[in-house]
């Protein structure tokens, strides 16, 4: 069976493509499969192509190809033109069954793109020729039915980006395809468009010829890449974990203070922990070893028996930016 020849997204030049990208080395990258186009049906045995287009800013690195949660083929350097790169795997002789096919592609700058998905169903064709009644030897036999075609696209105007339906429905023919795969007499086709497309679809009537109807997609306007937000906003307060609030020690010389790890969009840089004591005269002073700041989520702090103290903690993440702080904890080291 001839691979599907429609793309889910035209190329258009990567002026246009990438023009409202403020910072390309941050944006993600897209990727798309053109071949097969979702819901296709196909028999056992037959020969398919999966082939697709890939964008990003910083320039496609390589594509996955995956069927079924298992990767089929992974193509390193696709064959580009700019930030937009195109790749093409084989698919020999899949068994009967619903696949789904999975694409993800991944920048030079090492991310990962959201899937694209298409599913397959193999599975033997039903024939599409209606028998021919045999006339008795004194009956003249029927004239055939004229072959009725519509094809039309719902709609076939749409701003750049946005989705459309092509759609056919077909009376009396032998088989129908769309582009080069092969489809029911009556169906509909969903794609997203960047720019102008046509579509074709061939009608091959009952005695071999073939019949061919056009439609054409009007885009208005471009698509853009959305501009990325810039972060802002600090890292949440860490869970103090140990000593336990009010905790009391036998006299002890250090103590080691431990608190859960924190996420963050940027990552985090550090965390800072202030500590501080008082001798029972409520004066809380800067206990020794503090403040501290460092990646990991535990410190060690020197402590004096009959004092006080109390701590707090928080994270800082790669932008500088500020999370709040957690509240104060407080244990007693007492006297012998």
């Amino acid at each position: 069976m001839d691979s599907l020849a429609i793309p889910k997204i035209v190329w258009v030049s990567l002026s246009l493509l990438f023009l409202s990208a403020c910072d390309s080395t941050t944006a993600a990258p897209q990727v798309w499969i053109d071949v097969p186009i979702d819901g296709l049906k196909a028999p056992p045995g037959a020969s398919l192509q999966v082939e697709g287009h890939a964008a990003a800013p910083a320039g496609v690195s390589r594509v996955e190809v995956w069927l079924d949660g298992q990767l089929m083929q992974t193509i390193d350097s696709p064959n580009a033109d700019g930030p937009i790169a195109r790749y093409v795997v084989d698919w020999d002789s899949p068994e009967a069954g619903t696949h789904t096919i999975e694409a993800i592609a991944f920048s030079a700058d090492g991310m990962a793109s959201t899937p694209d998905l298409a599913r397959v169903i193999v599975a033997a064709m039903p024939p599409t020729d209606t028998p021919t009644p045999v006339a008795s030897p004194t009956t003249p036999p029927s004239p055939t039915p004229p072959t009725g075609i519509e094809f039309w696209a719902d709609p076939a105007e749409i701003e750049a980006g946005a989705c459309t339906d092509v759609r056919w429905r077909v009376q009396n023919a032998a088989s129908v395809r769309l582009g080069g795969t092969t489809v029911d007499l009556e169906g509909k086709y969903n794609t997203c468009l960047c720019a102008n497309e046509t579509y074709t679809l061939t009608v091959v009537l009952p005695d071999g010829t073939e019949e061919r109807r056009r439609v054409d997609i009007a885009v208005e306007g471009e698509c853009k890449t959305p501009t990325p937000v810039p972060d802002t906003t600090g890292p949440p307060a860490p869970h103090q974990d140990d000593p336990d609030d009010g905790e009391s020690f036998a006299c002890t010389g250090h103590v080691e203070l431990d608190w859960d790890s924190v996420d963050d969009p940027s990552g985090v840089a550090e965390y800072q922990l202030q500590a501080q004591r008082h001798s029972g005269d409520g004066d809380w002073q800067t206990a020794p070893g503090t403040p501290w700041a460092g990646s990991s989520t535990s410190h060690t702090i020197s402590v004096e028996c009959g004092w006080t103290y109390r701590w707090r903690v928080r994270a800082v993440d790669t932008l500088g930016n500020d999370g709040p702080w957690s509240g104060w904890s407080t244990f007693v080291d007492q006297l012998m």
